[in-house]
């Protein structure tokens, strides 16, 4: 989007006031209406819709070879937006996913050689089975898609290239997320559409069009990245022909007036409902309604919740695009509703308490988002959806703090409402005033992990680093996916291969085997007892990092590039500057990219591994290479000696340098290994990450015995700056300066720190104090994301023995909260073990 035609000027000081002006009850509970819509919500089954696999189905083999990719997913939204069931429901808030309360879709362009056999399908929030006639839908369209899916597209490559069956590196714990998980981060600009409307977005496409030249090129865009050279191959910047800006113009139109549509088929079946309604409060309720939708998306939101609405229309939209979460996420949510808050609050349109409630409703309509996820994804997904709402932060404007009173209200509606999305995460800086902060330790003490902690200074450094930009944009951070910083509405997003740290201390002591099986992947660098020296030993080790590193990097090169095939035409209309270019995000279109690189999980299991190794035979010499690799080799069956000390071995989390500086070195070394290579689109902004989700369960579970004293199976840490559980006993203090040594944050993409505390030590002003004093040292000492847990061992055993009884308990997994029971009982134990820190 143009800066003259669609930039908007941040706001002024005087239009964010300092002085928080609030009129809510601080003891007020759910409203009885908001209860029972969420007590419907949370019972209801999970659903598998497959009205739009046959849809997708339908149009890719009819016009697959005559229209241009974006032009299909444009003619696949429309069709649905015009075929899809409507109805409305005790939420205000208009506007449902799919035909079912809480329904998903099939992606069968991703991988659907798993489809026709499953009569099982997992969302995030329980197992649908099928009928016969879906059954018999899903046998008929999978057929068409053999062949046509992303792995099948992908691994023979792979394969042919280095002889590797990506399966393969999935069964033995190598790797997750290489091809089945793929899709671009889509942050549509939610000021756009509320404060512009859709509308106005057609006329930019119409004045876009006006100027395609469809027999010739434009020369490269500099202001999309570097100009291309002998070195580089930029495909963002290479000329692009205009005709094909024009069809992905056209899909932009096509998708952007199916939204507008679909928002016209609620306003009507709202107008039919008040028509026949007799309660003259209801009657109103649905002409209100009916006057919403029927003026947002379309138009600018002219009151605080036609805002609400706006930003759920596009968030339903790209939904129901991509059938993916992660994308979509509220991002800055305050700022782009407070001007119709402050507004509606002068006039007498609104109170706080109204307020409060209509954001509770859209709470519930964000946690109807799932996606259908295939065996493998169900394991180290769970039940995460990742839609961040960022509080806090900078003016982008004046650089001093954002902080309105959009913010409390949202900390006070989720206090109330306890609903594990949408994900609450402060961008913390030194500006915010306590009284704000105090508010984020009341909703820590429920329990539900929320909010949690991102640093806004090293999300600046991170972006000035990586990609430049003018001040108002690099103040402009919000929180995406688990952990990690974006500008919304301005930034593309991939993200590339999950990568199991410790597998590679079991290549290393089985001289490139996977011990369980026997079989060898990859090269076979020597038996470990040639080396003789601690340096011997970690150049050894480093090659293994160096080789599988770099191949997971050229999977995930290779799948982005074929994942272009699959553009997002609705999202990109409404993310700067892909109208102005004429470009998909997939194709490099967004101002800015946030590259997600191959994600290592089990950094603090792999340090530990470190520490044991050189302390145990080179330092102390009191275990041989050749006794620990057959000690590892059994399993420490027989070796149970080994592994004692092995356990008591010294370990991250303590402020302890010996461990924490040789996992500092390894992780500089994994991000100089990483940072050799581009992205799909010869970006150097692709940046390796640092986060768990559940992958550290995943992955402990393929993984063989390592020298930490972990045994074959067993669950590794959680996260990428968590101690593992009972090995942090020093104390909180400790615990963080160990966390501020490991991983640089700036250098990376990500951190991930989750710290548990006993209820009892944020107690009263004292414990709070204290805990936001920890917070502040951590951030000020350069620390990125922290989030925690305020919840006994005792509650969370209770609830294991007793689920029915524990339905509403929500707790901090990763990089989002869920509900405890609805995790599979490894992940519970692995929260369960979790230290409980106290002062």
């Amino acid at each position: 989007m143009s800066t003259q035609v669609s930039q908007h000027a941040p706001k002024a000081p005087e239009q964010m006031p300092r002085k928080i002006k609030l009129n809510f009850d601080p003891n007020g509970k759910m409203s009885d209406r908001f209860k029972k819509e969420k007590e419907k919500l949370f019972a209801a089954p999970a659903r598998l819709d497959v009205q739009k696999l046959q849809i997708e189905t339908d149009v890719y083999s009819k016009w697959a070879a005559s229209k241009s990719y974006s032009e299909i997913k444009a003619m696949i939204f429309d069709r649905l937006s015009r075929e899809k069931k409507v109805w409305l429901d005790g939420n205000p808030i208009c506007g449902h996913l799919t035909n079912f309360i809480y329904g998903g879709y099939i992606q069968p362009w991703r991988d659907s050689y798993w489809i026709e056999d499953d009569k099982e399908f997992a969302l995030q929030r329980g197992v649908h089975k099928t009928t016969e006639e879906e059954r018999k839908i899903i046998q008929e369209c999978g057929k068409f898609w053999i062949g046509q899916n992303m792995q099948d597209r992908v691994r023979p490559i792979v394969k042919a290239k280095y002889g590797l069956d990506v399966q393969k590196l999935v069964d033995i714990g190598l790797g997750l997320n290489f091809d089945d998980d793929m899709g671009g981060m889509v942050v549509p600009c939610h000021r756009t559409v509320i404060e512009r409307g859709l509308e106005d977005v057609l006329r930019q496409i119409a004045c876009v069009k006006s100027k395609c030249k469809v027999y010739g090129v434009q020369a490269p865009d500099p202001t999309a990245g570097q100009v291309p050279n002998e070195n580089t191959i930029l495909t963002s910047v290479s000329p692009t022909s205009d005709y094909k800006k024009w069809h992905f113009l056209c899909a932009c139109e096509v998708s952007i007036k199916a939204l507008i549509h679909q928002a016209e088929r609620y306003a009507a079946l709202a107008r039919e409902a008040a028509a026949s309604e007799k309660d003259p409060c209801k009657k109103a309720e649905y002409e209100e309604m009916a006057d919403r939708c029927s003026w947002v998306p379309a138009k600018p939101a002219r009151t605080f919740k036609e805002a609400l609405q706006a930003q759920w229309f596009i968030t339903m939209g790209d939904w129901q695009n991509q059938c993916m979460t992660v994308h979509h996420a509220p991002m800055r949510f305050p700022q782009y509703v407070y001007a119709n808050y402050k507004k509606d609050i002068e006039e007498g349109r609104i109170t706080d308490e109204e307020a409060i409630e209509f954001l509770q409703f859209w709470f519930l309509k964000v946690n109807t988002q799932n996606f259908v996820m295939n065996p493998e994804l169900a394991i180290w997904q769970q039940s995460r959806i990742a839609q961040q709402l960022t509080l806090g932060g900078l003016d982008p404007a004046t650089g001093e703090d954002g902080t309105c009173e959009v913010d409390y209200l949202i900390l006070e509606a989720q206090r109330r409402a306890q609903c594990p999305e949408p994900l609450l995460s402060v961008m913390y800086h030194n500006k915010l005033s306590p009284k704000f902060l105090m508010e984020c330790v009341k909703l820590i003490r429920t329990g539900i992990g929320q909010p949690s902690f991102h640093s806004q200074e090293v999300s600046m450094k991170r972006r000035l680093l990586h990609e430049e930009g003018p001040i108002e944009d690099i103040r402009d951070q919000a929180v995406a996916g688990c952990v990690q910083s974006i500008i919304g509405g301005k930034t593309d997003g991939t993200w590339e291969a999950r990568f199991n740290m410790t597998k590679m201390m079991e290549f290393f002591f089985s001289n490139g085997r996977d011990i369980k099986t026997g079989v060898a992947y990859g090269p076979a660098y020597g038996d470990p007892c040639e080396c003789k020296t601690w340096e011997e030993c970690y150049d050894r080790l480093y090659k293994y990092y160096e080789y599988w590193i770099d191949i997971c990097r050229d999977i995930s090169t290779l799948e982005w590039n074929m994942e272009r095939d699959h553009p997002t035409p609705l999202g990109s209309a409404v993310t700067y500057d892909c109208v102005e270019r004429g470009m998909d995000m997939v194709d490099g279109g967004a101002r800015y990219n946030w590259g997600d690189g191959v994600c290592l999980a089990g950094s603090v299991d792999a340090t530990n591994c470190l520490a044991a190794m050189k302390k145990l035979i080179f330092d102390d010499k009191s275990v041989s290479m050749e006794k620990m690799v057959a000690a590892i080799t059994a399993n420490f069956v027989g070796y149970e000696d080994v592994q004692n000390l092995c356990k008591k071995a010294p370990k991250y989390g303590n402020d302890d340098p010996f461990a924490d500086e040789l996992g500092r070195r390894l992780m500089r070394d994994y991000a100089e290994i990483h940072n050799r290579k581009p992205d799909y689109m010869g970006r150097w902004t692709i940046t390796p990450s640092a986060y768990s989700v559940t992958a550290h369960w995943a992955f402990g579970k393929k993984t063989w015995a390592t020298p930490d004293g972990r045994k074959a199976g067993e669950c590794m840490t959680d996260a990428t700056l968590s101690a593992t559980p009972g090995t942090d006993v020093k104390g909180p203090t400790a615990l963080i300066r160990s966390a501020l040594k490991l991983i640089d944050p700036v250098v990376y993409g990500s951190t991930h720190f989750n710290v548990k505390f006993h209820p009892t030590a944020l107690e009263g002003e004292a414990g709070a104090q204290k805990f936001l004093q920890l917070v502040k040292t951590y951030f000020d000492g350069g620390g990125y994301q922290i989030q925690f847990n305020c919840v006994t061992q005792e509650t969370l055993r209770a609830a294991q023995k007793d689920p029915d009884s524990y339905r509403d308990l929500i707790v901090r997994v990763a990089g989002f909260s869920a509900y405890f029971i609805t995790l599979c009982p490894e992940v519970q134990d692995e929260i369960v073990s979790r230290t409980c820190q106290t002062w």
